[in-house]
């Protein structure tokens, strides 16, 4: 396990705070994404339901890993999790990291031929969070009602495959999505509620990948690319750049009393079929979607961390006490199911907040 460190001294593009030191470092293609939403949604028959959010099941112990004795043990533990357990050997090769606010703590690339910080690679929905960021930015925090339902995924702009060969953000929009009635007012999964947003509430209908690549990474401080017009799911970017974004919202305290976890919605059919139609999620566990992310409420594998999977393996997530971000980013070569690299990310994540494992 090789230990990198990721140093960053950006800031939040937003009200009082400016962008600094922006220092990309990769310029490479993007891949191709092989569909729009990325991820399987599941409609599982309809159990029993209840929309509490669950406390979190992990122990927080954060004051202690502030002690550079205890941090040590931490991030060996975190390593030895993430170079031995089964959960994590069926994603290598891949790459890990957990940081805090300002710089990475530890992380590593496992495998042969593994990805590094640097190695650019399409994230697919993890693009969500990049976008919700976004979107709040833009609006100064002060979202309409139209536009929180956009980003929790209950707009009724569910039908929608990918963007394809569609050059705009609009084009894609006009072509590809469709509003179903049936679904306005429930969490169903699909990035057309982005595109609808992009589109229309955000006035980027003649945004090209170009275009857009440009604004996003402006506005967040981090370099990125579209691989197509499609907000939701067409990002490629590098680790090291997803990290300067994780601890951007980490030092911005209104991304995290205002955006993190807010309009959380329930979002998974089999526990309220009154309120979730369609997930990616497995049915046998309990997720809430916010705007343009997860909060992992299950309340026996959660720890209510916030964080944004994408259907080849990036997993970037927050924990719940919006001190410590981490990714796992494993290489396409790994054909990892997206969910894998949930099971290790979790278990490398809790590993390092309680010291157990």
């Amino acid at each position: 396990v090789t230990t990198v460190l990721v140093g960053s001294s950006l800031c939040l593009a937003f009200s009082s705070c400016s962008v600094e030191d922006l220092n990309p470092d990769s310029n490479g293609a993007p891949d191709d994404l092989s569909n729009g939403d990325d991820l399987p949604s599941r409609t599982p028959e309809n159990l029993s339901g209840d929309e509490t959010t669950q406390s979190a099941s992990l122990p927080s112990l954060l004051e202690d890993i502030n002690d550079p004795s205890v941090l040590q043990d931490r991030v060996k533990l975190a390593g030895v999790v993430a170079s031995e357990d089964l959960d994590c050997q069926k994603i290598v090769p891949f790459y890990y990291e957990i940081g805090n606010r300002n710089t990475s703590l530890t992380g590593g690339s496992l495998g042969d031929s593994a990805p590094s910080k640097d190695t650019e690679m399409a994230i697919a929905s993890a693009s969500k969070l990049l976008f919700g960021v976004f979107a709040f930015i833009e609006k100064d925090g002060r979202l309409s009602n139209e536009e929180i339902k956009a980003l929790n995924f209950t707009s009724g702009y569910s039908r929608f495959s990918f963007c394809g060969v569609t050059r705009t953000v609009g084009g894609c929009f006009d072509d590809k999505v469709r509003f179903d009635p049936q679904n306005e007012g429930y969490f169903a999964y699909s990035g057309g509620h982005l595109q609808k947003l992009a589109s229309l509430d955000l006035e980027l209908a003649a945004a090209t990948s170009e275009m857009l690549a440009q604004k996003i990474g402006d506005a967040l401080g981090i370099q990125l690319s579209f691989s197509m017009p499609q907000p939701a799911g067409g990002v490629a970017t590098t680790p090291e750049e997803y990290a300067k974004f994780l601890q951007t919202i980490l030092r911005s305290q209104k991304l995290k009393e205002e955006f993190l976890g807010q309009h959380r919605v329930c979002a998974s059919p089999a526990f309220c079929p009154e309120a979730a139609k369609s997930t990616p999620i497995p049915e046998n566990e309990k997720w809430d979607y916010s705007l343009g992310h997860w909060v992992e409420v299950d309340e026996k594998t959660g720890d209510n961390a916030f964080s944004s999977p994408g259907a080849f393996g990036f997993y970037p997530w927050i924990d719940s006490q919006k001190e410590f971000y981490g990714i796992v980013a494993p290489s396409r070569s790994s054909q990892s199911r997206f969910f894998d690299a949930v099971e290790c990310g979790r278990k490398i994540r809790g590993a390092f907040l309680t010291g157990e494992y």
